[in-house]
């Protein structure tokens, strides 16, 4: 799940990196009461940003958030564009992308993506070519790699998974991760695929937060995120099999796994992948044949 800040947190934190780090401090630089300003620090020590110690913040000193609180303090106004998936908006714009595309990204809808786009580019904090947007690393030099360091940080925690599991994907949705115990959550990925016709004996067991029947195109894509990450060669040829057999039903999914996997189908040889007469002698098992004979 991505970290996303509301505007009165980073509001907050645009005040204490500039040395207000008092309550009472706090309450007179945003205008509103002390039980807001507690309510606002609360949130963000959530998030693990910061800690109360004797009536003063303390920042958690983690790369991600110093580099946040540099940002903030090069400009007032930083925190507005930040705020409201701003962030999450930014993060996607490390290489050049369209507003579509960001959009698809973040699932959220273009005027969204347009009005924070426009926020940032008042603050010149992205480079428009054609079509196209990117961060303006010119101008804010530290905005990559703050991308780059929350990504990392966000790659090996979400609160909503329990301790000592092993995430391989999570958005604003839903999670999807990994126990060797039996945990009270929706079991997706390779943990279901003989509910559609595919039998995977595993000593692990795939876990998503998301609380309801899941459907196969879901399934799928969670097998997808499981492989791009852990890139075991057998879970890679058991969601091969799995997708030629249910392929019907999974046209829609969108992932670099599932290119690769088309390219096998068509005949072409995918680094990092089992030879296709390997896969066929297990797919056979389940009726699948792996290679289109129409390609």
């Amino acid at each position: 799940m991505h970290i996303n800040y509301s505007r009165s947190e980073l509001h907050l934190l645009s005040e204490y990196s500039r040395g207000t780090d008092g309550v009472e401090g706090l309450s007179v630089k945003l205008k509103v009461s002390v039980t807001q300003i507690y309510r606002i620090i609360e949130s963000l020590r959530k998030k693990n940003v910061i800690i109360l110690k004797n009536g003063k913040i303390v920042n958690e000193n983690r790369t991600h958030i110093v580099l946040l609180l540099n940002i903030l303090r090069d400009s007032e106004d930083a925190y507005i564009p930040l705020s409201d998936r701003g962030m999450e908006i930014m993060m996607v714009m490390k290489e050049p992308v369209t507003m579509k595309e960001i959009a698809y990204a973040t699932r959220l809808n273009v005027s969204t993506v347009s009005r924070k786009i426009k926020q940032m580019s008042g603050l010149s904090m992205v480079i428009r070519d054609g079509m196209k947007y990117s961060l303006n690393n010119k101008v804010w030099n530290e905005l990559s790699e703050l991308c780059s360091e929350t990504e990392k940080y966000e790659n090996n925690i979400d609160f909503r998974v329990p301790n000592g599991c092993e995430l391989y994907h999570s958005d604003e949705r839903s999670a999807v991760f990994s126990s060797a115990s039996d945990l009270p959550f929706t079991r997706t990925a390779f943990s279901v695929f003989e509910k559609f016709g595919i039998k995977v004996c595993l000593g692990t067991n795939y876990y998503t937060t998301e609380n309801a029947d899941i459907a196969v195109d879901e399934v799928f894509l969670h097998s997808l995120w499981v492989i791009f990450k852990d890139k075991d060669w057998k879970l890679k040829m058991m969601s091969m099999i799995f997708y030629v057999k249910n392929k019907e039903y999974l046209q829609n999914i969108r992932h670099p796994i599932k290119n690769e996997m088309d390219a096998i189908i068509s005949g072409k040889e995918v680094k990092g992948w089992v030879s296709v007469e390997e896969m066929q002698g297990r797919a056979e098992m389940y009726g699948v044949t792996i290679i289109d004979k129409e390609c």
